[in-house]
């Protein structure tokens, strides 16, 4: 058997899916995990931006105008449904079939 043979992967390890990135490192987060992280996070701050001009219209120093219905919705959505609309955004889906 010479050395190239030997560094073959076994035909029951499972190759990785290298989407993201053009590597894969052993120590590197799993990108789905990374991607997920990042949709929560950005759809938690998100939704309190959307709070906090709720708050600051309350206070008389902002005015939403035609937006607040837009606003408010945002204020109440679930952070389950505005991350799923960011992980679609991020991959480019649109929802429709």
């Amino acid at each position: 058997m010479t050395d190239s043979e030997d560094r073959k992967v076994p035909v029951n390890r499972r190759a990785y899916d290298l989407r993201e990135t053009e590597f894969y490192m052993p120590a590197m987060w799993p990108m789905d995990l990374q991607n997920a992280i990042v949709d929560w996070l950005g759809a938690w701050r998100w939704r309190r931006q959307m709070r906090h001009l709720l708050q600051l219209e309350a206070r008389g120093l902002a005015r939403l105008g035609d937006a607040r219905d837009a606003v408010s919705q945002g204020a109440a959505a679930p952070l389950r449904e505005i991350a799923a609309r960011r992980a679609a955004r991020r991959r480019g889906d649109d929802g429709q079939q």
